[in-house]
Formats: C-alpha cells, sequence, structure tokens
C-alpha cells in the first residue's frame, strides 16, 4: 500500500468574440498561450514535486530507511493537464503516515525519536500531508509565475 499526494494543473484558456474577423489570430493566439503555459507548469511541478518529497522526508519516521528511500515523484502530461505523484511505497507507508504520532496514537521508535524537528514540524506520521499542508500557497504561487514567465517569454520572442 502506498502514501501518495497527487498535485495537478490544468491549462484552460478562454475567449470569448463578437466579431468573427481575426477569429483566426485568436486561436493562434490562444493555442501559442497553451502551449507556453504547458512548458511553465510542467517545470514549476517538477520542482513543487521534487521539494516536496525532499521535505517530506524530512519528516518521515525512520526505521531501516525503507520508507525514505521508496519516495518517488511520477508524473503525466496530457494535453492541457500537468499531473505529478508524490509517493512513497512500502509496506508500512500507510501505517506510518496515519498511524504515528502526531497523527496517529503510536508512538515514534528509537530512530525516528533522535532524528531532529524541520521547519515542516515533528518526525511521524503526515509526513506527505504536512508539508504540502504547510506549503500548498507557496507552490500554488510559484506554479502560477512559471505559468505566467513561460507565456511572457514566448511572446516575447514574436
Amino acid at each position: 500500500m502506498a502514501v501518495k499526494i497527487v498535485i495537478e494543473a490544468q491549462i484552460g484558456v478562454t475567449s470569448r468574440s463578437k466579431k468573427i474577423s481575426g477569429l483566426r489570430k485568436l486561436f493562434a493566439t490562444k493555442k501559442k498561450v497553451q502551449r507556453a503555459a504547458l512548458v511553465g507548469v510542467e517545470i514549476a511541478l517538477n520542482r513543487v514535486a521534487a521539494d516536496l518529497l525532499s521535505r517530506s522526508a524530512g519528516v518521515a519516521p525512520i526505521l531501516t530507511g525503507d520508507l525514505i528511500r521508496s519516495g518517488r515523484v511520477t508524473g503525466d502530461t496530457s494535453r492541457l493537464r500537468v499531473t505529478r505523484f508524490v509517493t512513497y511505497g512500502t509496506d508500512h507507508a500507510v501505517f506510518a503516515h496515519e498511524q504515528i504520532t502526531p497523527f496517529g496514537p503510536f508512538g515514534l521508535g528509537p530512530i525516528s525519536s533522535k532524528k531532529p524537528s524541520t521547519s515542516d514540524g515533528v518526525v511521524g506520521g503526515g509526513f506527505l500531508l504536512r508539508p504540502f499542508n504547510i506549503h500548498r500557497e507557496k507552490y500554488a504561487k510559484s506554479i502560477i509565475r512559471r505559468a505566467k514567465f513561460d507565456i511572457t517569454k514566448a511572446f516575447s520572442k514574436s
């Protein structure tokens, strides 16, 4: 069983025009915006997912190190949707995430107890969800900022 967070962005550009003239140019511009935004969102989501993996590993409990080593970032990109998955895939990942303090009733083991806290909190349960919730707003802003940057760059080349 795995613990997974899905980070997803969908690119949508809407346009409304009452004039028929210039419609081809409008659609070409819309596609250019979508392509540029997709590039920016992919770059940003890769960075966000890597950051979340690193931060969650910092507060994940440790016994043998298998849980932390099982952390992976995978993803999918379709026409207008970018998805990244941050996953921990050991047999005990769900137990560690849901049942160990501060999320659950079970305490930390001797090795985890010696692991220092980070700016993302104490070591223990909720190791993937807690850093995500702490940095959610920062992550969203970085995705938007990067998409805007790539859109601006695409039109400055014209």
